[in-house]
């Protein structure tokens, strides 16, 4: 009771724990970093197009004033903002038309790919940075291959013009997958 009392006046005080980003950005400045903040545009639950699993989205509204200024905060620090791809039938640019400020990176929600689309779709977006190529039930990096890379095209037999960061650990991996405790 006593945690779940603390849990909630630091809520009500200060936010959820997951939009503490001047923490995390004090921790990256105090070792010469800069990070990328991924936010879901849609809100609730969506059916994803590859296992038809209602699959929710964020918890929060991506045009409230709040984060609207927590965004602004994050671009005048020096960090970026990403697009955290929804899960459901909305295209990447619809997605990032509802930015006010130019985004070059993507991490899709719970890692839900499938290639060759997803490839061709951050392409056609015009993103520099991709960051989903990872595994959302376990941790560890897919072909054990850890550093970026340019993704090579089949269909165009050329590479694509933008950068894959492989993900080694999602953090609702522990959670859900494996049953661990933050």
């Amino acid at each position: 009771f006593d945690q779940l009392f603390t849990l909630l006046i630091q809520h009500i005080l200060k936010g959820p724990s997951w939009a503490d980003m001047d923490r995390i950005m004090d921790i990256h400045d105090e070792y010469s970093m800069k990070s990328a903040f991924f936010w879901l545009v849609e809100k609730g639950k969506s059916s994803s197009p590859y296992t038809g699993a209602r699959i929710e989205n964020s918890d929060y509204k991506f045009n409230s004033t709040r984060l609207k200024e927590q965004r602004d905060h994050i671009l005048q620090r020096g960090f970026e903002s990403g697009l955290h791809k929804s899960v459901g039938s909305t295209s990447f640019e619809q997605e990032l038309g509802r930015f006010q400020s130019s985004v070059s990176f993507n991490r899709n929600h719970y890692l839900l790919y499938r290639l060759p689309d997803h490839y061709n779709q951050v392409e056609q977006a015009g993103l520099k940075v991709d960051c989903t190529v990872g595994f959302a039930d376990r941790y560890g990096f897919r072909n054990s291959f850890a550093q970026p890379f340019i993704p090579f095209n089949m269909e165009k037999g050329g590479p694509y013009s933008f950068l894959e960061v492989p993900v080694n650990l999602m953090d609702a991996t522990f959670r859900t997958n494996l049953g661990e405790s933050p």
